[in-house]
């Protein structure tokens, strides 16, 4: 497994008409995704998870002739997938400067989330009572913002392992307190976690084993993208 983030500011002081020749590199799905958005930050935080998932494609061994010719699929929740080469299983998320994108041969999850002001009554509507009150017994706000940014890059990093999404909730995934492992408690499924510090970001990775997990985040230049 390997772990992969790139920055977006590189992209932000460029005009919009300079990235054409950055945008035939990404696949043809997504090129036309960002020509449907409409704010300039959402295109290049997509122009960018298109960039770094091409890199991650190139780093695992594969042609750029292959890249060129690849055809993205979507699960029900919108889970991604290559057709042609599905043993090349990836995962990709962005927040505020920052874009990432987890590679594996087995399916996998990944999550960022910039650690932004934030209330416990998102805590008390969205998490399990378990994890709400390991919250409460936390008195400083370094710490418990921490972990408030733990508990939900874990939970959306599962529902990207298992294709479902955040759609039907996410209370019912509970954390270990050592973030090791998350359990769906409707299922009584398992899957591991990791989780990185990332300057003022939290990632989490999410997986069906435990010892896959790299050491570290791999940040990528915006020349080595292009």
């Amino acid at each position: 497994m390997k772990i992969y983030a790139a920055n977006i500011e590189a992209f932000e002081t460029m005009q919009e008409n300079d990235w054409s020749e950055y945008i035939r590199l990404v696949d043809c799905a997504r090129r036309e995704r960002i020509t449907e958005l409409k704010q300039q930050k959402d295109r290049i935080q997509s122009l960018e998870a298109g960039l770094l998932l091409r890199y991650s494609f190139l780093a695992e061994g594969y042609t750029k002739k292959q890249w060129e010719e690849v055809q993205i699929q979507y699960g029900e929740a919108g889970k991604p997938s290559i057709v042609q080469y599905p043993e090349f299983c990836y995962s990709l998320s962005h927040s505020g400067k920052w874009v990432i994108c987890g590679v594996h041969s087995k399916e996998l999850g990944t999550d960022i989330q910039e650690m932004l002001p934030w209330n416990m009554r998102l805590a008390k509507r969205f998490f399990a009572e378990e994890e709400y009150e390991r919250l409460v017994h936390i008195r400083e706000e370094e710490p418990k913002t921490q972990m408030f940014y733990k508990m939900w890059s874990a939970k959306e990093s599962y529902g990207k392992l298992t294709g479902e999404g955040i759609g039907k909730g996410i209370s019912q995934y509970l954390t270990s307190t050592d973030f090791a492992v998350i359990t769906d408690t409707d299922c009584h499924a398992e899957a591991f976690l990791k989780t990185y510090e990332f300057s003022d970001y939290m990632v989490c990775v999410c997986a069906r084993e435990d010892e896959c997990f790299p050491e570290k985040i791999e940040v990528i230049s915006f020349e080595d993208l292009i």
